[in-house]
C-alpha cells in the first residue's frame, strides 16, 4: 500500500502515478484500459492495464485494480485488500 497522492482523483491514478513509475523502470509504456468496476464489497474501484517494455526487450502486460480506502475522517490510502483480489478474478485474472 502506498500514500494517497494529493488531488489525483481515482479516474486519473493509472495516468497520472502509475505510469510514470512504470516509465521510470521500462520505456514503450502505455495504458491500454481504465475501466470503473465494483468490488464485491462495494468499493468504487479502477481496473488499469498497462502495457511496457523492461530492458527495451520484454513485453509485459501488467493489470491492477486500484481502489481508495478510508481509513478514519482525513487519512485515505489506496486499498489492496481481498476485495481487490476477488474482483480481478472476477474480471479473468489469477
Amino acid at each position: 500500500m502506498i500514500q494517497r497522492p494529493q488531488a489525483v482523483s481515482l479516474e486519473e491514478f493509472a495516468q497520472k502515478f502509475l505510469v510514470p513509475r512504470f516509465e521510470m523502470g521500462g520505456s514503450e509504456v502505455r495504458l491500454r484500459a481504465n475501466r470503473e468496476i465494483r468490488l464485491s464489497c462495494g468499493t468504487r474501484a479502477f481496473r488499469s492495464r498497462i502495457d511496457w517494455m523492461w530492458k527495451d526487450r520484454f513485453l509485459l502486460t501488467t493489470d491492477l485494480v486500484t481502489a481508495y480506502r478510508r481509513e478514519r475522517p482525513g487519512s485515505w490510502r489506496p486499498s489492496a485488500s481481498r476485495a481487490g483480489s476477488r474482483a480481478a478474478r472476477a474480471w479473468g485474472f489469477p
